[in-house]
């Protein structure tokens, strides 16, 4: 009876947490994202876009009660800042208690290029005519590793004078409108964008509104839908930046993308 009941005790602790995630209302991405379980380490990779200052963890657990520090912590409301290792203690019935090390790290998916066409040496084909004689092509692979996040345009829920693209793959908003043209229909006169005047645009970008939508910065990229008018060492150069830093790979511009978030607190 003794061993029984100490099989029970274990069995009770080392079950305190039975799922640990952060979900697509708290996040912006479109899934769930769950974290591994391990002993008392719980570990989660969670995309880069989403930040991790201020994230708001979903769990379920059999504890009366659940602190970071002295912090109650309540499934689905509290927010913390993960950038740092959190200690989590369970409190349990009977005057048990389990302690949790929360760990966050920050992966880069990598979406489909977007690239819809094949070619042969000199001009466009259907990717099953090309299929057996230039294989391989990013349009034979649609959506690998993972399909485009990339939403309609949207209104800023804080500032509605201000369009959006949320990216659910990534956590990323994107400008809406290439430089120079504004509003809801992209109207006004398309700016020239050279790689000089990028950090100025930039800049002007972080100021709006205050800086409230500033979380981490603004950056540009250069990009081209056409992968076959690259150079090698020009496609070399844009897949290094993009597994570093995805972005939307759209009408051989200069593009501009920056992180805003629509603040909780606000």
């Amino acid at each position: 009876m003794h061993l029984a009941c100490q099989s029970w005790d274990k069995f009770w602790l080392d079950g305190a947490v039975t799922s640990f995630s952060f979900e697509p209302g708290t996040t912006r991405l479109g899934r769930s994202v769950a974290a591994t379980i391990s002993g008392d380490q719980i570990i989660v990779q969670l995309p880069y876009g989403v930040g991790n200052t201020a994230l708001i963890a979903t769990f379920e657990t059999r504890a009366e009660a659940v602190y970071v520090g002295d912090t109650p912590q309540t499934s689905g409301k509290t927010m913390n800042n993960f950038s740092s290792p959190l200690i989590y203690k369970f409190s349990l019935p009977g005057g048990n208690s389990r302690i949790y090390t929360v760990t966050l790290y920050q992966t880069i998916p990598i979406s489909d290029t977007g690239q819809s066409g094949c070619y042969d040496v000199s001009t466009q084909q259907t990717c099953s005519a090309v299929g057996a004689t230039f294989p391989g092509q990013d349009a034979h692979y649609p959506n690998v590793p993972n399909a485009r996040g990339i939403q309609t345009q949207s209104a800023n829920a804080l500032y509605p004078n201000d369009y959006l693209n949320d990216d659910t793959l990534t956590g990323l908003t994107w400008k809406a409108c290439d430089e120079g043209l504004t509003g809801a229909t992209c109207t006004g006169t398309t700016s020239t964008m050279i790689q000089s005047a990028g950090s100025t645009s930039c800049t002007a970008l972080n100021a709006l509104n205050g800086g409230a939508e500033r979380t981490g910065g603004c950056r540009t990229f250069a990009s081209s839908s056409d992968s076959t008018s690259m150079t090698l060492p020009l496609r070399r150069l844009i897949l290094r930046c993009f597994l570093a830093r995805p972005h939307l790979l759209t009408g051989g511009r200069l593009r501009l993308s920056c992180r805003l978030q629509r603040r909780a607190c606000a």
